[in-house]
């Protein structure tokens, strides 16, 4: 993932989650591309769909909590590879 993916999810988790307000955005993307820098924008993209589609703490997810997510939705994500699709799939094996 690059920093220019990064800035794409974190715009995703900034209107999705009112609250979320990290005071350097820039240094957030260049951080979470480090950290996420072995998987793909789609890959990323697809686990926080799921992420926000069933969470009910309120809060925007860590990067821990999206690795695990795509740990989770690892083997769909191999066998479709459409996100559209991917996405109707892991909504229902949630």
């Amino acid at each position: 993932m690059t920093v220019n993916d990064a800035r794409k999810i974190i715009a995703v988790m900034l209107v999705s989650y009112p609250n979320f307000k990290p005071i350097d955005t820039e240094l957030m993307a260049t951080t979470w591309a480090d950290m996420l820098n072995e998987y793909s924008y789609e890959q990323v993209s697809v686990a926080l769909k799921c992420y926000i589609t069933t969470d009910t703490s309120g809060f925007a997810p860590s990067i821990g909590q999206l690795i695990d997510k795509l740990k989770t939705v690892e083997p769909f994500l191999k066998e479709h590879r459409h996100t559209q699709q991917m996405f109707v799939v892991l909504i229902h094996i949630q």
